[in-house]
């Protein structure tokens, strides 16, 4: 899969789903265990509109880095933006 289709995915779901239910897509679409600057540069390339800032304090989640973030606070930290309304 490329990445203009998983870009296509993650825009299509973000309608629906929260921002730990797209990073959960993310990894199923990659194929692989999601990094830090997968999350990083995938959100940033599908949700333009979300600060890079923002998107780079979510990657300190506790699943893709040593941060102390949870599934709470990355949902929270994208509650303004995902998912879209």
């Amino acid at each position: 899969m490329n990445d203009i289709h998983i870009i296509d995915v993650l825009v299509k779901s973000s309608y629906e789903m929260n921002a730990v239910q797209l990073a959960n897509l993310l990894e199923i679409l990659l194929g692989e265990r999601l990094s830090q600057g997968a999350m990083i540069m995938y959100f940033k390339r599908s949700f333009p509109e979300v600060p890079l800032r923002v998107i780079i304090n979510a990657s300190g989640w506790s699943r893709v880095s040593n941060g102390g973030l949870s599934d709470d606070d990355v949902i929270q930290l994208l509650q303004d933006w995902l998912p879209r309304r």
